[in-house]
């Protein structure tokens, strides 16, 4: 991330000694150490959390998905979508079943009351 040479780092410790002080220095340095490893853990606990994503199952498919797409391979993606469609058509049809029978009671109630 940094890249410091010996020449920066020279520098970095002698400000560090003048502007804190040759007692305080170990003190400081210390705090600092500590949170650059609460800062570390972090990052580690966010990279597993992503991994703990990533190994998702829907997450899997999608990225099937996309490899399929770089590589020209549409089948899948077709195959994906028809099942998809099958099963929005097949509730739909159950809803438009159940409606189209509302109208049927509907319709007999009417005539039973003429």
């Amino acid at each position: 991330m940094f890249d410091f040479g010996w020449q920066e780092f020279v520098l970095i410790a002698f400000v560090l000694v003048l502007v804190v002080g040759p007692k305080e220095l170990p003190k400081i340095l210390k705090n600092f150490s500590k949170f650059m490893n609460q800062i570390k853990s972090m990052a580690n606990e966010f990279t597993t959390s992503l991994e703990n994503a990533s190994n998702d199952e829907e997450i899997k498919n999608v990225k099937n998905l996309v490899s399929d797409i770089k590589n020209n391979n549409l089948n899948e993606i077709s195959n994906v979508i028809d099942d998809n469609l099958k099963n929005d058509i097949k509730e739909l049809k159950s809803i438009d079943t159940r409606n189209s029978s509302n109208k049927v009671k509907i319709n007999k109630a009417k005539k039973i009351k003429s």
